[in-house]
Order: C-alpha cells, then structure tokens, then sequence
C-alpha cells in the first residue's frame, strides 16, 4: 500500500498525477477514486490512509472524501498521537481479516483449556 512513489520525491504517483491536472473538478473527482482504492486496501490490512504531497489542497481532499483530518508532524509517533482517539483503538485492536487468528492457546492445550479461555473472552 502506497508503495508506488517517485524515486526521487519519494511522493505517491497516483498523487503525482492527480497534482498534474489543472480542473479543480477533476482533481476532486481523481483524488475521491484514489482515496477509495487505497481507504478498500487500508481497512482490509488495519490501516488508515494518509496523504502527502504538497501541491495536493487541504480544501480538495476535503471535497473529495470525508472524514479528513489535518496532521502536521515531523515523525510517525508525533502523527500518530494526534489521531483522533477512535482510530488508535482500531488500529491497536484491529486484526486484518486475511491473517490468522491470534494464538489463544499453546497447540498442546487440552481441549477444556480452550473452551474455559474462549468463555473467559467472551465475557
């Protein structure tokens, strides 16, 4: 995710592109279908989207998609502080539905270990 870049800018390309275009509207419409693609592959992995290239307009990737918040940081630790709080839980506890289930129990486990932990985390 995110991993097609300039080399040289180290920007998205899709971004690129989209910054290229001149109509207003037509930034606007490309930047809501790539926010689309990347918000699909971004919830399947636990993930949020982020943007950044400085010719893209607070005020279009705000007409494009919904919500949107503005982070200013010089790190990834001083970014993620200031998400909003319901997004640090999902991401702390979120499992992405293509990988495995966390290990419950050691695999030698007796099968009333199991059922006496799947209750305790029913609770």
């Amino acid at each position: 995710m995110g991993y097609w870049r300039d080399g040289n800018t180290g920007y998205d390309n899709g971004l690129r592109d989209i910054a290229s275009k001149t109509d207003r509207k037509e930034r606007i419409q490309k930047l809501a279908d790539w926010a689309k693609l990347l918000w699909r592959e971004a919830e399947e992995a636990g993930y949020v989207v982020a943007l950044w290239h400085p010719e893209i307009l607070l005020d279009e990737v705000k007409a494009a998609w919904s919500p949107v918040y503005e982070i200013i940081a010089r790190t990834p630790e001083e970014a993620e502080q200031q998400l909003p709080e319901p997004w640090k839980t999902f991401l702390a506890e979120y499992i992405p539905p293509n990988q495995p289930p966390p290990q419950l129990a050691p695999s030698n486990a007796t099968q009333e270990f199991i059922s006496e932990l799947q209750k305790k985390m029913k609770k």
